[in-house]
């Protein structure tokens, strides 16, 4: 029975993770801003000049996290490949599953620590609720570029590639409205739903 799937799962990784080469491009873009908002978070005195190299590099990224959202638009193709249902069940599926969660989780966290240290620095909460806002146009501007406009985020180094881009997203008034829509439930939503579940679980302990 081991053996049988260990042949499955090998069969799997051989044939379908390795011709799907943008899922593992997309995993690591989507991760890359959390990390860089925690080095800020934890390190910003000891970075020193580092700090706004690595800021600017954190918001140029961001939008990569919930961008793989979109990435779903692939599932169904990924459905017809699989030669059988087991495929779908134990590899497609959650392979996509790992990819909107990561990506999901890595924006909310990279935006609960952005709140966490703007209240540090006395930000009053109008300002907190601003930047945020802006921080999220700007992202589902960028899941836009992305999809719809095909750019990336190293493409702002082109500001004629960035223009055509822009020009083709205006067009698109409902792309970008379900870009919007997938940053607010990615950074407000998914962050509300993980303080209430923290609070929960720390009542409970607490009554224990």
């Amino acid at each position: 029975m081991s053996a049988g799937l260990g042949s499955l799962w090998q069969a799997f990784h051989d044939e379908a993770v390795w011709q799907m080469p943008w899922m593992r491009v997309n995993l690591i873009l989507a991760v890359l801003p959390v990390i860089g908002a925690v080095i800020l978070y934890l390190g910003w005195r000891r970075l020193s000049v580092l700090r706004w190299p690595l800021l600017g590099a954190t918001g140029l990224l961001l939008p990569n996290a919930p961008y793989v959202v979109t990435d779903l638009i692939h599932l169904p193709h990924a459905i017809e490949w699989a030669p059988s249902r087991v495929y779908v069940w134990a590899g497609v599926v959650p392979l996509f599953t790992l990819l909107v969660a990561t990506g999901v989780l890595s924006y909310a966290y990279t935006l609960h620590l952005m709140r966490k240290a703007l209240r540090a620095r006395g930000w009053s909460l109008r300002r907190r609720v601003a930047a945020e806002a802006v921080v999220g146009w700007l992202c589902a501007l960028g899941v836009a570029l992305g999809r719809i406009s095909r750019l990336n985020s190293w493409d702002v180094l082109h500001p004629g590639q960035l223009w055509s881009g822009l020009t083709t997203v205006s067009f698109d008034l409902r792309g970008l409205f379900l870009s919007l829509v997938i940053v607010v439930l990615a950074g407000i939503v998914v962050d509300w739903v993980a303080s209430a579940a923290a609070h929960s679980v720390r009542d409970r302990l607490h009554h224990h």
